[in-house]
């Protein structure tokens, strides 16, 4: 692993921060400290905070797009102006633990690392908590910054790169499936609903009858809505508490049969329930089989994925969507 940065494949529209960057208030950037150094007060070094998201739509969707790709509660957007022909000196950031950047301006000077020299990048994971500069350049520097105050460098490239993390095992599945063995449904039903409708066809999507995962949405509730248990299943429903769980569906899908390949906009918790050795995530092109051995997975389905189901026997699983929970590495 690169100790101090890395490039990210990030999709981000330039010309919309451009403009955003034109709505932001731009002050000098101040460190608080009355020390007599360059960041007690650097005039050549503006830094626009931004205070209401909505304001800023697509630094508002890259906010929450980096948020729960590395599962952090504590994401910062601001932008930064370094006037040509000034440098920022060498210095570790205070407080902040890495940062998403977007260099927006066409020609920049590098970032420079203390340890290893200049950096040129466009999207970067960077880890300021090493000491770095910007040194002067005959141009402005438009950057862009995400702040992230509560996962350090190292697990946040994990989390960024990693298609399939597992955060923990011993789940009893055969409980689970000796519960669930009285649910009627075919394809695929919610364990969870809303207060006051705990249809199980609710939260299922798209077109098609009850029966069908094809059912078409008819409401306006958000995925953490569906946090209300539907099934008298004492231990599931204890697991799905117990991770965070929302908008949690049971699933098969049935031998050689695959889904669609698509996206979503969040990651899932995923727990296989049975499987065989031809079932495999296809996730941005490469195969990952999961095991039914208990273990708990976060997968990346925000990355192009699909799943299939080669062999001769049905695959279920338990599937839900991912919520901020700054708890979800630390349940072993």
């Amino acid at each position: 692993m690169n100790e101090y940065y890395t490039h990210l494949n990030l999709d981000y529209d330039s010309e919309s921060l451009i403009k955003e960057s034109k709505v932001a208030s731009y002050k000098p950037f101040e460190s608080g400290y009355n020390n007599g150094t360059f960041f007690a007060y650097a005039p050549t070094w503006l830094q626009g905070r931004i205070t209401n998201l909505d304001d800023f739509p697509e630094i508002k969707r890259l906010t929450e797009h980096i948020a729960h790709k590395i599962n952090s509660s504590d994401v910062r957007p601001r932008f930064y102006k370094q006037e040509a022909n000034t440098a920022v000196p060498m210095h570790r950031d205070q407080n902040t633990k890495c940062c998403v950047n977007i260099v927006l301006s066409k020609k920049a000077a590098p970032v420079t690392f203390e340890d290893i020299g200049d950096v040129n990048y466009k999207c970067a994971l960077l880890n300021i908590t090493q000491s770095h500069e910007v040194k002067e350049y005959p141009e402005e520097r438009l950057l862009l910054k995400f702040s992230i105050f509560d996962i350090d460098y190292e697990d946040a490239i994990e989390r960024w790169t990693s298609p399939v993390i597992k955060i923990d095992q011993g789940v009893d599945i055969e409980k689970i499936l000796l519960e669930t063995s009285i649910i009627d449904y075919d394809g695929q039903i919610c364990l969870q609903g809303v207060k006051g409708n705990l249809d199980p066809y609710l939260g299922i999507g798209r077109s098609g009858g009850s029966k069908s995962w094809e059912r078409p949405q008819t409401h306006s509730h958000k995925s953490h809505e569906f946090d209300q248990s539907i099934f008298d299943c004492n231990y599931t429903n204890s697991i799905l508490e117990k991770y965070g769980m929302v908008h949690t569906r049971l699933m098969d899908v049935k031998p050689k049969s695959c889904y669609s390949y698509h996206t979503d906009i969040r990651k899932r918790l995923h727990i296989p329930l049975e499987t065989n050795e031809h079932c495999w995530f296809i996730i941005d092109k490469q195969l990952h089989h999961l095991p039914a051995d208990g273990s708990v997975y976060l997968v990346d389905t925000m990355l192009p994925h699909t799943f299939i189901n080669c062999g001769s026997e049905i695959r279920t699983h338990i599937v839900s969507q991912s919520i901020i929970n700054p708890k979800l590495f630390n349940l072993s």
